[in-house]
């Protein structure tokens, strides 16, 4: 609701000593404001109020979330020619996207503040299903603000700050078997790892055994993973195992209102990147952040527009391919060449 964080650390350089105070990632909103002295502590205060608690905004979200048009939106996924979307049903805060049956223990939060009233993940899976496309649901088992509240200040608290207490570790296991029996998605991605009082081999056991020919990322905490999961990163040679780059794309996740053009990456850079991490056996993982309705800002809308248009002329060179020999090289004239190979569909 919010959806705000400071222009700084355009490139992700996270070992960063001031990066925490100066987080770009809207989506780290909560944990910033609790930072004394952060930029997000005095546009709190500026714009809200220094006694407006963060979970306070649940009841403008539920209120502007009706508003949300699903339907619409998996039309521009669609449109921008992506093949399977992702939706962040809880990140690290505790707030759930979907009316979850698991009590959270916590009694300074009441239910109606950590959960939506609308079920967001099932409005927009029914969605993206009708237009043919797979639904992954995104999950933060590693952080939750509502057991181990930080705020994590330093590098050191990265770790410090998960909690592994068995009431979150059954808290996190009961709610991920409700994504996974309720809405069986495609892809199964966490973040951050797994508690390990939460079962976390049990859970990938459970979910195979319910979506046989579901993927799940590399940030479960253990050793088996479907792909891999770098952030804001590319790799400079092809990848024997599949993975995914996941970024913005401005320089957050979540919704910044004081992104514009310059921090959204240019529709040019977008399709090569795209050709990029293709060529080197990755798919892209671009993240959109919309508001609180569910608008998707224009600066946003324009680039999967763009997206979309290079990918109906261009996506045989893209879809169903595989890495050639090498992935790069230049022409007689000096531009940058990617190579895929493309793969026969069985009959």
């Amino acid at each position: 609701m919010p959806g705000w964080a400071p222009l700084n650390h355009p490139d992700h350089d996270f070992a960063s000593k001031d990066y925490i105070k100066d987080n770009p990632y809207a989506e780290w909103y909560l944990n910033v404001l609790r930072i004394p002295g952060s930029p997000t502590e005095a546009y709190h205060k500026e714009h809200f109020g220094a006694n407006f608690g963060y979970y306070d905004f649940a009841t403008e979200f539920n209120r502007e979330s009706k508003k949300w048009n699903p339907v619409a939106m998996a039309g521009v996924f669609k449109d921008a020619g992506a093949r399977y979307v992702v939706l962040t049903t809880k990140h690290h805060e505790g707030f759930t996207l979907w009316p979850s049956t698991t009590v959270n223990p916590n009694p300074a939060l009441p239910r109606e503040k950590l959960r939506a009233e609308r079920d967001i993940v099932g409005d927009l899976t029914k969605a993206v299903e009708k237009q043919g496309l797979k639904m992954g649901l995104y999950y933060s088992g590693g952080y939750d603000w509502t057991f181990n509240t930080g705020p994590i200040e330093t590098a050191v608290d990265y770790q410090a700050v998960k909690p592994e207490t068995q009431a979150y570790g059954d808290y996190a296991f009961a709610q991920i078997h409700e994504l996974i029996e309720k809405y069986h998605p495609a892809v199964l991605w966490n973040d951050i790892d797994w508690p390990k009082t939460g079962r976390p081999l049990e859970v990938e056991a459970d979910y195979y055994n319910a979506v046989p020919d579901g993927v799940i990322d590399d940030r479960f905490g253990v050793k088996h993973a479907d792909f891999t999961s770098p952030e804001y990163a590319k790799l400079d040679k092809i990848s024997e195992k599949k993975w995914e780059e996941c970024r913005g794309l401005g320089r957050s996740f979540g919704y910044n209102r004081a992104e514009g053009e310059k921090e959204t990456i240019a529709p040019g850079e977008l399709i090569a990147l795209l050709v990029d991490i293709v060529s080197k056996n990755g798919n892209l993982l671009l993240d959109v952040g919309p508001e609180a309705n569910g608008t998707i800002p224009p600066v946003q809308m324009e680039r999967l527009k763009e997206l979309g248009a290079w990918l109906k002329q261009n996506g045989e060179a893209i879809y169903d391919t595989t890495p050639w020999m090498k992935a790069e090289g230049k022409s007689a004239e000096g531009d940058d060449l990617r190579w895929c190979r493309r793969t026969r569909r069985q009959a």
